[in-house]
């Protein structure tokens, strides 16, 4: 007992607060929040791991995660209708548009919100999204030409836990355009050593795909196949702090478009929308990066 820092002499203080929080205040706002002056960890979200073992319980207890993808001590989500503003681990999502892409996966504060009413293309008539985050760690991006094997092995590490997003495109081999993406789960497709940063694919990753070419002369002929990987880790400086903010708005001008005018009349019957959007994104890291996008998409 004289080693022990619990009874050491002086005065002293121990303490900690937590809290979990789930429930709907007036029917409608959904609520989703937890406290832990303990918690501090570097995963962004929790995965199962099938080599580990679970508590398994003889009643009907349950043991519940939902309000733990956080790498502070406060998570707190508020959901209603189809939005939500939450405080925690979350992907930036911004994806709408292929040059004006920005989704790592960050922890911050986030406010998704569109409303309910929506064009005759479906769409939410505005949306729109903003991000703040403070983080502690990297975003990085490799591309691996597809070997024909199920090894890979990331450029930094260790990775964050949680982070990584994998896809594996099919690229036009004359003009290098992304024909075909498909996203690739963790668990399902391939499993990850987040230490070693090490992607095992559960089938080899081929070279080519089928080309439409009638005659080729060419060994290998068809469409080469990438592995594109997104992820954030870990780094040494403890000074490090990468501040990151920005967001995206989209609105649908039909709605905003007099209907009895002749020349939007004319086109009614092919144009479901036409939609305006914009982007900017700020991160403040040693690069200055900084995005700023407009785009227009008729449907």
């Amino acid at each position: 007992m004289g080693n022990d820092n619990s009874f050491r002499s002086g005065f002293w203080s121990e303490g900690r607060l937590a809290y979990y929080l789930k429930g709907k205040i007036k029917g409608k706002y959904l609520i989703t929040s937890s406290i832990d002056t303990d918690r501090e960890k570097k995963e962004l979200f929790r995965k199962l791991d099938p080599d580990k073992y679970y508590p398994v319980y003889g009643d009907a207890s349950t043991v519940n995660y939902d309000a733990t993808d956080t790498q502070g001590m406060l998570y707190v989500s508020i959901k209603w209708d189809r939005n939500k503003a939450m405080w925690g681990n979350y992907h930036t999502e911004i994806t709408d548009t292929e040059l004006a892409r920005f989704n790592r996966t960050l922890y911050g504060g986030k406010l998704y919100y569109e409303t309910v009413s929506t064009s005759k293309a479906g769409e939410p008539v505005t949306k729109l999204l903003i991000f703040y985050s403070q983080a502690k760690q990297k975003a990085a991006h490799n591309e691996f030409p597809g070997t024909g094997g199920s090894l890979y092995y990331l450029k930094h590490r260790p990775v964050i836990k949680g982070s990584d997003k994998v896809a594996v495109e099919i690229r036009d081999k004359n003009t290098g355009l992304v024909i075909a993406k498909v996203e690739q789960a963790e668990g399902d497709d391939y499993e990850i050593d987040y230490t070693n940063g090490r992607i095992m694919f559960y089938e080899p990753v081929s070279q080519t795909a089928q080309s439409n070419s009638i005659i080729s002369t060419a060994i290998l002929d068809g469409n080469p196949l990438y592995v594109v990987v997104d992820y954030e880790y870990e780094v040494t400086d403890l000074t490090y702090d990468d501040s990151s903010y920005g967001g995206r708005v989209e609105q649908s001008l039909i709605g905003l478009i007099n209907g009895e005018r002749t020349t939007v009349n004319e086109y009614r019957g092919w144009i479901k929308d036409i939609r305006l959007g914009g982007t900017y994104i700020k991160d403040s890291n040693n690069t200055g990066y900084e995005l700023k996008g407009i785009d227009l998409i008729i449907i």
